[in-house]
């Protein structure tokens, strides 16, 4: 993942859709990992939240399961090749969430349509996911994206151990602080936190 700044959470500021209320977006928030059994690899996105929406742009595909799956030095070649240069999640802060929404690769996911949100930590480990629960174009939809950094957090959990479990729960709080902020009062009872 690149490198993160010291910055903390971007503001609330407002954005405007046509013919839509105005639109308050705190930026980016966080960076998830998404395991989708037809991807080639693992989909990582940066979430970038407003008032109305959860916008999970695409920043890269883990390619590295093609050259494990060829073995050896062409397999390394042929992975390294395929690998696209990650975006830096940073860059979304001040951008316009329509036009990140409008990209092929991002998921939209609007608030009104969320019967639950929930933090979950995982049994086997100290990493959390975020589950949400929607309806798009009329069919029921879920989300399972593990939260892998936030911004203004500078230190990865590491492997094992004490200082992994307290970063991964930082993770967690941080992505819940930053939907109680943008959540509206009457969406926040459908969102389950860490506790």
């Amino acid at each position: 993942m690149p490198a993160r700044s010291e910055e903390p959470l971007t503001s609330p500021r407002d954005v405007q859709r046509p013919g839509i209320p105005t639109e308050r977006s705190l930026g980016y928030v966080a960076s998830f990992r998404v395991d989708n059994p037809l991807a080639v690899g693992p989909q990582f996105y940066g979430l970038v939240l407003t008032d109305r929406r959860s916008i999970f742009v695409h920043l890269f595909t883990d390619k590295t399961a093609i050259g494990g799956a060829l073995g050896g030095a062409i397999g390394a070649m042929v992975a390294s090749s395929a690998q696209a240069k990650p975006r830096d999640p940073l860059e979304f802060g001040n951008a316009d969430p329509n036009v990140l929404a409008a990209e092929k690769k991002s998921v939209v996911v609007e608030h009104e349509s969320v019967s639950q949100w929930e933090l979950r930590k995982q049994v086997l480990d100290d990493v959390y996911n975020l589950l949400i629960e929607y309806q798009e174009g009329g069919k029921r939809r879920k989300l399972k994206a593990i939260i892998t950094g936030v911004a203004g957090v500078t230190e990865t959990p590491a492997w094992s151990g004490a200082k992994r479990k307290e970063t991964c729960l930082r993770y967690a709080r941080t992505v819940e602080e930053a939907y109680a902020q943008a959540l509206p009062p009457a969406l926040r009872t459908r969102f389950r936190g860490v506790g």
